[in-house]
């Protein structure tokens, strides 16, 4: 366990193992880097925490702000915006825009139906760029599933199921209580 104050040195370690950690596996949101900052094989593990999440939170931003570690290894998977805005300045744009939004239907004439479920928010912002490259749905339960989202996601699998799909689910979780 780390102490409650902080010295210098052990700041400047838990900097090395944060920017060591973003170069190896990103982007991480900020909760997914505090996570592996806990692990006790490390110099300095930090403590499974509110203090500890928080030391984890402000290096990060420090960190951010001097340049040392690039805003696009930090992901916030928690707060999307709402975009009203969309319009075009030419048909040509228009054009550009949709042959860039096409893709194709890879999983259309397979016989299997693939999602990905995660436990966190934190983990889902590491998985989305994966899931997107292969056309796999990602379902991010935040911890604890509601029964709304139960409902859908079931909802859906029984489409797939009635059209011929053998369902093939990738449950990414950690290893706490929740995630079992």
């Amino acid at each position: 366990m780390t102490r409650e104050r902080m010295t210098n040195a052990d700041k400047a370690q838990l900097r090395e193992q944060i920017v060591d950690e973003l170069n190896d596996h990103y982007p991480q949101s900020v909760s997914h880097v505090y996570y592996r900052m806990t692990a006790p094989r490390l110099p300095y593990p930090i403590a499974k925490t509110d203090k500890g999440y928080i030391k984890v939170q402000n290096a990060i931003q420090q960190m951010r702000r001097e340049g040392i570690i690039p805003f696009s290894k930090i992901v916030d998977p928690s707060r999307t915006p709402i975009t009203n805005s969309g319009g075009h300045s030419s048909p040509a744009s228009f054009l550009e825009d949709i042959e860039y939004r096409y893709f194709k239907d890879i999983w259309k004439d397979s016989i299997y139906h693939v999602e990905v479920w995660a436990e966190s928010l934190s983990i889902a912002g590491v998985l989305e760029d994966v899931c997107s490259k292969y056309s796999v749905d990602l379902f991010p339960s935040k911890g604890f599933s509601s029964d709304t989202f139960i409902y859908e996601a079931s909802q859906n699998l029984i489409d797939k199921i009635e059209c011929g799909k053998e369902i093939l689910i990738v449950y990414i979780g950690d290893y706490d209580p929740s995630g079992k």
